[in-house]
């Protein structure tokens, strides 16, 4: 990863504020994750600074901003009651992303204390929920004289379709794969995250899959590499048909190698919406 060098001068709006004693952890300096914290005020401050409204923006637009990248560099530790300054700025405006940097110095000395840069996206604010995205493609399938329940939570869906097209040739799968594809086209449902990703977003979204992949050939599963046409999720399933692993068992390993990976775990994996 390259180093990010930034100055107090790089910047020109700033935050101030202090190192509260509940920000702090057991060794005495500022917890890692309350820089996170301080980004997000530090936005809302340059928000602020140029007249911004930002919930009259999503209002207006149905487009809102979720961050999707974050890295942080840590240069000199925080003490209770240190005086900074946090500095914010846009590095980058893309068709739909944009990069902020933020370095946070020392008032005073303007000393650099850590440096971060975040990337955000829009997504709109209309969008249909997990469940009800999978229940419109349900009921258009069964438009399509396919029989098959409702999905009731998160993923129910291809977990509703698997055992259907295990029962087919390979020429029945494809035509129910097309039926599919048409399905989500007319009601604008993406497949596969990457189908609105960024050529940046879809490499990152291999690399982690890559990642996920190898971490659980380390625990025991014999597992082949996505690629940029057969991502994980496609490669799991026959596992679970085959008896090589349960569904249960499956679902809390990935779970296992997603986390230790650093990666937020996806809504219909979650242990919550398991089967």
């Amino acid at each position: 990863m390259s180093k990010i060098e930034l100055k107090r001068s790089d910047f020109k709006v700033f935050w101030e504020t202090r190192i509260r004693y509940y920000e702090l952890d057991p060794q005495g300096i500022m917890h890692n994750a309350n820089y996170l914290a301080f980004y997000d005020q530090a936005v809302v401050e340059y928000y602020r600074e140029y007249d911004f409204d930002y919930e009259k923006e999503i209002e207006e637009t149905n487009k809102d901003w979720h961050t999707v990248q974050v890295t942080v560099q840590y240069n000199k530790p925080l003490y209770f009651d240190d005086q900074i300054e946090v500095g914010l700025k846009i590095k980058e405006i893309g068709n739909s992303s944009m990069t902020w940097v933020m370095g946070m110095f020392l008032k005073g000395t303007g000393e650099p204390l850590e440096n971060m840069e975040s990337t955000t996206t829009t997504v709109n604010t209309n969008e249909l929920s997990w469940v009800d995205a999978e229940l419109l493609l349900a009921q258009c399938i069964r438009d399509n004289n396919y029989e098959l329940e409702d999905p009731k939570k998160p993923g129910d869906l291809r977990r509703i379709l698997t055992p259907i097209f295990i029962q087919m040739t390979q020429a029945e799968q494809q035509e129910l794969y097309s039926i599919i594809e048409k399905c989500a086209e007319e009601n604008n449902i993406p497949l596969d995250a990457r189908e609105n990703a960024t050529p940046e977003q879809q490499a990152a979204i291999l690399d982690a899959e890559l990642e996920v992949a190898q971490c659980l050939r380390e625990k025991g599963l014999d597992v082949s590499d996505p690629t940029s046409e057969t991502g994980l999720r496609d490669t799991l399933p026959p596992l679970v048909v085959t008896g090589v692993i349960s569904a249960k068992d499956l679902r809390a390993l990935v779970r296992e190698c997603i986390t230790e990976n650093g990666y937020e775990v996806p809504e219909d994996l979650r242990e919550e919406n398991d089967p």
